[in-house]
């Protein structure tokens, strides 16, 4: 199970905004390729990041390359360089993963199924490739499950050991919707 909370790559993402603010865009590529080269496991956020500035800065041979690293860590379609701004379909245009889902919703079993569907895995069943905004729901659902999941602990792939501390009551999430939070049977406060 992979951890992809925002919490600990929250610093490296705001040192690259605040580059590109001060116009300073080399400074931040070599801030998100560095954080992707050395860290011990991939977090689509940072790739996502890096993809982002790629394009705004025009760099097509570096983002076509970057889009090729992400699909081989990730099961998401990252649209080409022309059309990168159309993030396609949502989560909700795939039911049967919404439903299966469902099933599993609250606990470790939802954390493993999302897991399965954001990273990229040789040994997985065939799951299918999602469109970029239909990813980035399944990241939000991924960062709510691990905070509604707190005595269990991510610790290596696939394997999750109990904790002892208080749990923590999730926010809202911008990008998670009514429908997705009905078919998940959630409040949030």
């Amino acid at each position: 199970i992979h951890q992809i909370s925002v919490e600990p790559i929250l610093d490296i993402r705001q040192q690259a905004e605040f580059f590109v603010s001060l116009g300073q865009t080399d400074r931040a590529l070599r801030i998100l390729k560095k954080q992707i080269a050395e860290a011990n496991e991939p977090n689509p956020m940072v790739y996502m990041d890096l993809l982002a500035l790629y394009h705004s800065l025009g760099l097509k041979a570096d983002f076509r390359e970057q889009r090729e690293a992400f699909g081989q860590q990730f099961n998401a379609l990252v649209p080409d360089f022309p059309s990168f701004n159309l993030e396609g379909k949502d989560l909700e245009a795939y039911p049967e993963v919404l439903a299966d889902l469902t099933k599993r919703w609250p606990g470790a079993q939802a954390l493993v199924f999302l897991d399965a569907c954001i990273f990229y895995s040789p040994q997985a069943q065939i799951r299918p490739l999602f469109d970029l905004a239909a990813f980035r729901d399944l990241l939000l659902l991924h960062m709510l499950a691990e905070d509604m999941t707190p005595d269990m602990a991510v610790k290596g792939a696939g394997s999750m050991v109990p904790v002892t501390h208080p749990a923590r009551v999730p926010e809202p999430m911008p990008g998670v919707t009514e429908p997705m939070l009905e078919a998940l049977k959630l409040t949030v406060p």
